[in-house]
């Protein structure tokens, strides 16, 4: 029960920036412009006011655990989920921030176009997934997140390439592997992880299995086959993996998020 959480502290709900989002999702009538001035707010005062760089990063730190926050407490199955999505993806719209001629940026990505530090925020969430011995909200947490993490993703594929910097298909592989890779579904095996996965599958499937059939890769080992693959040498989304997901996806207990992730897999290949 120890070890990382990923359900938001105290600091992130009681933040600006995590406010300014619960009041968009929410029924209130607020304008995406208004509501992106809001959450923006915070980051560009303090590079107008010519503050170190070290200080903006530590903004930009907090506003991404305030939408990442704000992700895992939106139910997978709301629309808030996709309304999520879309307001991420319009911060990459926001007019260039400059003072005096100087262009803000962190990490060398231009702050909001390539979105600095949100693919570190995301990457630090996953070392909290959840299992079957986390608590309950932090099962639900983890589901709803890898749920918007799989609308990012599907958003982006329906429209234009994700910059790298926005790229969170990896995301889809480290979470399905977990739970359909590193051992054969089974009465045993962590429901929570398999929840997750079948929300890429349910959500994104349409994007993954484009990925699938270009043979989509990455760098390294980084989307490495999982340990019952024995003798494969995957390094991405390709056919035959997405095959094994399809397969064991099939051998999953439960209906829900797993029998509308099925729903969608099947879809695919008769579309």
């Amino acid at each position: 029960m120890g070890g990382p959480s990923i359900e938001p502290d105290h600091t992130i709900k009681h933040s600006a920036e995590y406010k300014c989002l619960t009041t968009h999702l929410s029924n209130k009538p607020q304008s995406l412009g208004t509501a992106l001035d809001s959450f923006c707010g915070p980051t560009e005062d303090l590079f107008m006011q010519s503050k170190a760089t070290s200080e903006i990063e530590a903004q930009l730190w907090h506003a991404w655990k305030a939408i990442i926050a704000a992700a895992t407490q939106t139910p997978h199955d709301s629309a808030g989920r996709q309304k999520l999505a879309d307001f991420v993806l319009a911060l990459r719209d926001r007019p260039v921030l400059e003072r005096n001629g100087k262009v803000c940026k962190v990490w060398d990505a231009t702050v909001w176009k390539e979105l600095p530090v949100f693919g570190a925020a995301m990457r630090e969430a996953w070392n909290a997934a959840a299992t079957d011995h986390s608590h309950h909200h932090a099962r639900s947490a983890w589901i709803n997140l890898n749920a918007f993490a799989a609308t990012l993703v599907s958003t982006q594929h329906s429209a234009t390439p994700a910059p790298a910097s926005s790229d969170f298909s990896l995301y889809a592989i480290w979470t399905i592997r977990m739970a359909l890779e590193d051992s054969a579904p089974s009465p045993a095996s962590d429901k929570t992880s398999q929840a997750a996965a079948a929300a890429w599958l349910a959500y994104a499937a349409p994007a993954l299995w484009g990925m699938s059939r270009q043979g989509k890769e990455f760098e390294g080992k980084m989307a490495k086959q999982g340990q019952a693959m024995e003798g494969k040498e995957w390094r991405g989304f390709n056919e035959e993996r997405w095959g094994v997901w399809e397969e064991r996806l099939e051998a999953c207990e439960g209906d829900g998020l797993v029998g509308k992730a099925r729903e969608a897999v099947r879809g695919c290949k008769s579309a």
